[in-house]
């Protein structure tokens, strides 16, 4: 038999390719901070636009959301995507991050400034609940079908691009099984203890004309100068 895969959710990932510099991480460790759910993230949502030791990761970034939206949404004429809000979330172990979404927002994305593989994941859950069988059947073995969600794991350097629709979260920085806090390693295999998860989340917006003049669904949108 075969079972095809319809209407996949694309989840991309990109590799900065290089360490992150003393500069660019000495810039995010010395934001302004408030009070999350659970955590802390930065006072300012705008920082991609307003930190200049940030420049290159912002440029990376802008590099891998057009290659995502032109394999993707594959956009027809003059259209571009550009970064609106900007911020930094600060999460240490024992602590984890509520299931949410984006709103106001076409594709979202995650940076990993300061992460550890073998501790650190992001986690996707599934939507369209109204979609899935009437019935909840326990499952043998889990799958893409039946799965109520994904983990992956994340690395320092990591970008991840997906749908603002698409629910995600942390699941509690450091556990692993039976709620252990196992010991994680570096690239050179030293051990970490203590490390504070740092990540970059932005959300995007969409400039110049969609729709069609013709068949009345035309809509110009400009790009606000507060996104510069």
């Amino acid at each position: 038999m075969i079972i095809d895969r319809l209407f996949p959710i694309p989840v991309g990932v990109c590799e900065l390719g290089r360490d992150i510099t003393t500069e660019e991480l000495g810039c995010i460790k010395s934001l302004d901070k408030q009070t999350n759910q659970v955590n802390e993230m930065s006072s300012s949502n705008y920082i991609l636009n307003h930190c200049k030791e940030l420049k290159s990761i912002k440029k990376f970034i802008e590099n891998c959301l057009n290659k995502y939206v032109s394999e993707t949404i594959s956009p027809t004429g003059e259209v571009s995507t550009y970064i609106t809000q900007s911020w930094t979330n600060y999460t240490e172990v024992g602590q984890k991050h509520h299931e949410h979404r984006h709103h106001n927002s076409i594709i979202s994305g995650v940076f990993y400034i300061q992460a550890i593989e073998q501790r650190d994941n992001i986690v996707f859950y599934k939507s369209g609940g109204e979609y899935e069988l009437p019935l909840k059947i326990d499952a043998e073995k889990t799958n893409i079908f039946n799965s109520n969600g994904h983990q992956y794991s994340v690395n320092t350097g990591q970008l991840y691009l997906f749908p603002s629709y698409l629910s995600h979260g942390v699941p509690t920085v450091g556990a692993g099984a039976h709620g252990k806090m196992p010991s994680a390693k570096d690239k050179d295999g030293n051990y970490i203890q203590g490390s504070t998860r740092i990540s970059l989340s932005f959300n995007t917006w969409c400039q110049g004309i969609v729709g069609i003049n013709n068949n009345l669904d035309e809509l110009v949108l400009e790009k606000y100068n507060k996104y510069e």
